[in-house]
């Protein structure tokens, strides 16, 4: 019985005297992202809208919340995705390497039409709910910098391998966007 509290402690106890090295960060980026799947003349875009928070200058963890249509089946698909950050600032550029997981809901734009309520809320029976992994290769360049934050453009290269065949096995898109970041990282 005490040797997982044990365990736990010995872990726990030594990360309430890490220091983060910097002050904290979090950012907000909405983009557009255009790309296909594995299936054939199947074009997707997408719009979405990702905060990330930061306690180390080189690690961050973020959430995405993304709204995309397929041309394939005319469908529609809504999706969230948790990634860990590990990227480097030089100058006013910071590249960045994201991994994590994605999940999403795929319906019919006609079923989305229909009941868009619960198709939004994840409970509609049409949906196909769907879970996968999520890579990025991001760029930020640093447009305007002020005493309270930072303005940027964003370009990201994103893939993603669902865990199922009940749709597109693999998804890459190209995306662009805009940001704000604040904090003193």
């Amino acid at each position: 019985m005490f040797r997982p509290l044990v365990t736990v402690s010995l872990v726990a106890i030594p990360l309430l005297y890490i220091k983060p090295i910097h002050a904290n960060e979090i950012d907000v980026t909405g983009s557009l992202a255009a790309g296909t799947s594995n299936r054939t003349d199947d074009g997707v875009g997408s719009a979405s809208l990702r905060a990330r928070y930061a306690w180390h200058p080189n690690v961050a963890v973020g959430l995405s919340l993304i709204a995309a249509a397929g041309e394939t089946d005319e469908r529609s698909i809504g999706a969230f995705a948790l990634t860990a950050q590990l990227g480097k600032t030089f100058g006013r550029w910071r590249p960045s390497l994201r991994a994590g997981l994605i999940h999403q809901h795929e319906t019919a734009v006609e079923d989305f039409e229909d009941s868009p309520l619960t198709v939004t809320l994840g409970v509609d029976e049409a949906i196909r709910h769907r879970t996968g992994g999520i890579a990025e290769v991001g760029l930020t360049l640093d447009l305007y910098t002020h005493r309270y934050g930072v303005a940027f453009a964003a370009s990201d290269l994103t893939t993603q391998v669902m865990f199922d065949d009940n749709g597109p096995r693999a998804y890459m898109l190209l995306g662009l966007g805009l940001g704000v970041r604040i904090g003193t990282l």
